[in-house]
């Protein structure tokens, strides 16, 4: 059960809570949440990455803050994870720090920003939309770096890997 797996994300070993962290995801239970949260700090970082991902799978709106901060982790793929994170749940309040990781200095990191942006759009409100269109030169240059371009992902729009940039209107 979910309680019983949550429990053992208490675990002295990185390895049980990691697989925890990973079978809680699978399960893709709400409920997993706030354990799951918690272990975004864990000290081990299969763990931490694990947790984003099952996070990620509860489909859980509550999991936006904590996600949001992995995106000041130290750890670029762990920031890159989030980013793609918060991309998949679709949350608004992940706006402003995936305009904001748009400046990381992992180049993966700013592509999975632009990438969880433009998943966003689609999803937001006129006014975020605009919000989004206003970072265009951002998101399409992303420190020199070209990182989008059309595709049937994402209303038209994926993140690609550098090779040339069509951003039309969202």
């Amino acid at each position: 059960s979910v309680e019983l797996l949550q429990e053992a994300l208490g675990d002295q070993q990185d390895q049980v809570r990691a697989t925890v962290a990973n079978a809680l995801g699978r399960i893709a239970d709400p409920l997993a949440s706030e354990a799951l949260s918690a272990a975004l700090h864990d000290s081990s970082w299969a763990v931490r990455m694990n947790a984003v991902q099952a996070l990620v799978n509860t489909g859980d709106a509550r999991a936006t803050e904590p996600l949001v901060g992995v995106l000041k982790d130290q750890d670029n793929t762990l920031r890159r994870n989030a980013a793609d994170a918060l991309g998949t749940i679709g949350d608004e309040h992940a706006l402003d720090p995936l305009l904001e990781a748009l400046k990381d200095e992992d180049r993966q990191v700013r592509q999975s920003a632009a990438y969880a942006l433009l998943r966003l759009a689609p999803k937001m409100s006129e006014n975020v939309r605009s919000r989004i269109l206003a970072q265009r030169s951002a998101i399409t240059t992303s420190h020199d770096d070209r990182v989008i371009s059309t595709s049937s992902d994402c209303g038209g729009y994926h993140v690609d890997s550098g090779i040339g940039v069509d951003f039309p209107d969202l």
